[in-house]
């Protein structure tokens, strides 16, 4: 079989087009990594997501050793096993350090749109409409979650004994140890006995 001039400066200008593609998408996450950079020292520099050396001092370097008090922020949400660096990150950014301002784990829920919605009238249950919340942040959980399902951890095997009924995989940002609150809420006070 024999090409005709014409197809094969075609096939020539869709190899070209595919190599200008993939350029522009090297250059694109050439950028996106000096912006993520850019992002890890912003967030180095804010005291509330610094760690806590053993001897109490804290700043950018504290809280890496192995002998740390605390962990800067960003780690003790790394910690969880299906979430890296990145995507605790991204969480710090939606939710904020200050996790005063959600009394429970669950107001956090309710504010990414996690929490379960029942819409029902008389005997007929109908789907819940699309949950209002902070849409990015329910799709880092998300992201979490799944991240959390590949794991051979506990949480792993959790999160798959839920979502093999078809029921419950919509839920599967909403799993307790996921969520940012239990990580940076500071320690509750115990609760004081009444005489």
């Amino acid at each position: 079989m024999v090409l005709a001039p014409s197809d094969v400066r075609g096939i020539v200008e869709r190899v070209c087009a595919r190599q200008d593609v993939l350029d522009a998408c090297a250059k694109h996450d050439e950028e996106i990594g000096i912006l993520e950079d850019k992002i890890a020292a912003c967030l180095d520099q804010i005291p509330a997501a610094q760690g806590v050396d053993s001897d109490g001092a804290t700043g950018p370097a504290a809280g890496t050793g192995p002998d740390a008090a605390a962990l800067p922020a960003v780690k003790q949400l790394a910690e969880i096993p299906g979430v890296s660096e990145d995507l605790a990150r991204a969480i710090i950014g939606e939710t904020g350090l200050d996790m005063t301002r959600f009394p429970t784990a669950a107001h956090l829920v309710s504010w990414a749109g996690l929490a379960p919605v029942t819409r029902q009238s008389g005997p007929r249950t109908r789907k819940a409409k699309k949950s209002q919340g902070d849409s990015y942040l329910r799709g880092l959980c998300t992201q979490a979650a799944n991240g959390t399902a590949r794991t051979g951890t506990f949480l792993g095997e959790r999160l798959r004994r839920i979502t093999k009924t078809p029921r419950r995989r919509q839920g599967t940002g909403r799993g307790r140890a996921l969520h940012p609150h239990h990580h940076l809420a500071p320690p509750r006070r115990p609760r004081s006995t009444l005489h």
